[in-house]
């Protein structure tokens, strides 16, 4: 609603919003301090859908490894003049005042949210606003699991819920078979069994979330069909399925592909491929231009072997953003930021990082917000 309060002299409410939700996260956080009114604003669902599709870069977040670091936070983003900067962000420690000094690691990123999970276990743990300085601590699960857990985080649109994913191998069940849980984040303190996952899913890479789903490439190591490569969990209709393939993949994976990872690109699920028959080759970046249908998958480009001393095939890799230079954002095993010139085929390297970074683009919806009307999880609220 346009208010007095919200608008610059001579500006109605609409044109103040798009400004605002052009600008750097640096500035944009400031920017709440202004007023009550550009507070509440910033903190709308809506303001989020428009500043990920205005936003010009990918920010990449980065913490440390332990619960009582949740206050120290580093972004790092480029701006429109393809320079790269660094946002140190500090938040109270009444954040973190009450929550148990487990060991975790970033899981992924949906709306602004991260899932943080236990480093050893991997089970999800607690949901974490980073931009906000909110938390919330996810309830213990029931059945234990005998094995690294693989644990994802999603929203429903149908009811406007977030959910949490574990799938996990129950003691004394038989190797194939992984049981399937979900959390209905903000309802209850409970979580409920949905059946099995049909797929081997890797525990160590977290998913990618789009289209009211999470992303995974198959352990195809475990597996026994070649035909899938890409399965996703869906949190309106809670089922797993395939997604379909880029054409490259009709031929043998197993003899001459590496994959390495899926990504986020421009709103859009991609993965990278390696052609294992050839020594340092490029990596191809694929795109699915239109989700779900497997005549749209089209190869954006091919990088040259990054070439850094501890890279191989097998690594993780991911590109971020294009810059309006021309060039190209990757992250490297979660820790080293290149940027990559197409046209020169060259590298620079930006920066190598002292803890584990993800992409992740924030926002200052409230958890609070995600609860109105539940109240049922604790919540602990602390402002940088």
């Amino acid at each position: 609603m346009e208010t007095r309060s919200t608008r610059m002299p001579g500006l109605p409410c609409s044109i103040v919003i798009d400004i605002l939700g052009r600008l750097p996260m640096k500035t944009l956080s400031q920017c709440r301090y202004v007023c009550k009114a550009w507070r509440s604003m910033l903190t709308e669902n809506y303001f989020y859908k428009l500043y990920a599709a205005h936003t010009p870069t990918t920010l990449i977040l980065q913490i440390k490894g332990s619960i009582s670091s949740l206050r120290d936070i580093y972004l790092i983003e480029a701006a429109d003049d393809c320079s790269i900067t660094s946002c140190y962000l500090s938040i109270s420690e009444k954040c973190c005042a009450e929550v148990p000094n487990f060991r975790y690691q970033l899981g992924n990123s949906c709306n602004g949210l991260i899932c943080l999970r236990e480093l050893r276990s991997r089970e999800p743990v607690a949901i974490w606003n980073p931009i906000m300085g909110q938390y919330s601590i996810l309830p213990e699960p029931t059945s234990i699991s005998d094995d690294k857990v693989v644990a994802g985080f999603g929203f429903c649109s149908r009811t406007n819920r977030y959910k949490v994913l574990r799938v996990f191998h129950e003691k004394q069940a038989p190797a194939s078979k992984w049981a399937t849980e979900i959390h209905d984040f903000g309802v209850d303190r409970k979580w409920r069994r949905i059946g099995d996952a049909p797929y081997a899913i890797p525990s160590l890479i977290p998913g990618f979330y789009i289209n009211n789903s999470l992303h995974w490439i198959v352990d195809y190591a475990s597996s026994t069909s070649c035909d899938e490569l890409i399965c996703s969990f869906d949190f309106v209709n809670e089922n797993f399925t395939s997604i379909p393939q880029p054409p490259i993949f009709s031929f043998d994976q197993r003899n001459k592909y590496h994959w390495s990872n899926l990504g986020i690109l421009r709103g859009c699920l991609s993965i990278c491929a390696i052609d294992a028959r050839v020594f340092r080759p490029d990596v191809q970046v694929w795109v699915m231009e239109e989700y779900g249908v497997p005549e749209s998958w089209v190869k954006k480009l091919s990088i040259r072997d990054p070439a850094v001393d501890w890279w191989d095939p097998y690594r993780w890799i991911q590109v971020t953003n294009f810059l309006k230079n021309g060039k190209i954002l990757i992250l490297c095993g979660h820790r080293y930021l290149l940027e990559y010139d197409p046209h020169g085929r060259s590298f620079q390297s930006l920066r190598s990082l002292d803890f584990p970074a993800i992409a992740h683009v924030p926002c200052f919806v409230s958890l609070k917000d995600v609860f109105r009307g539940d109240g049922a999880l604790p919540i602990n609220v602390a402002y940088m």
